[in-house]
C-alpha cells in the first residue's frame, strides 16, 4: 500500500513543496499509509535540484527524530538494496510502480510507517 504525491506540480517554491511533503507524511500516518513515493523531479525543471536536495534534508532530519522509518532516493531504488528488498516483500504491489522501477532520480519514496500484518 503506497501513495504516489507530486509535490513539483505548478513549480512550488522550496518552502512550499517542503510543507506540502510535510503536510503528505502526516496524512499518511492519519490513514495508516505506510509508504509514500514523493515526485520531487531532479532538477532540470529550471529550479536546479533545489527541491530534490531540501527534501532529502528535511526527511534526513525525521529519521534522525524517528518520525519515519527510512527514506530511499530513487537512484538507490535497487536490487542489491537490503532496505529496497524488505520494503517489497512487505509491500509487493511496490514491485508494481512506474515510478520508481528504473532508478528515477526524480523520486524518493519514504517509509513512513510499518503496518501490523
Amino acid at each position: 500500500m503506497f501513495k504516489v504525491v507530486n509535490i513539483k506540480k505548478d513549480m512550488p517554491s522550496v518552502d512550499y513543496a517542503i510543507y506540502q511533503l510535510d503536510k503528505e507524511i502526516g496524512f499518511a500516518f492519519a490513514t495508516q499509509t505506510p509508504v509514500l513515493i514523493i515526485i520531487h523531479g531532479y532538477g532540470s525543471g529550471g529550479t536546479k535540484g533545489q527541491i530534490k536536495e531540501n527534501v532529502n534534508k528535511f526527511l534526513s532530519g525525521l529519521k534522525a527524530k524517528k518520525k519515519i522509518i527510512d527514506f530511499i532516493p530513487g537512484e538507490a531504488w535497487g536490487e542489491t538494496n537490503e532496505r529496497v528488498a524488505e520494503m517489497k516483500s512487505l509491500y509487493p504491489s511496490l514491485i508494481l510502480c512506474d515510478q520508481i522501477s528504473n532508478l528515477n532520480s526524480g523520486v524518493t519514496i519514504v517509509w513512513v510507517l510499518k503496518n501490523k500484518i
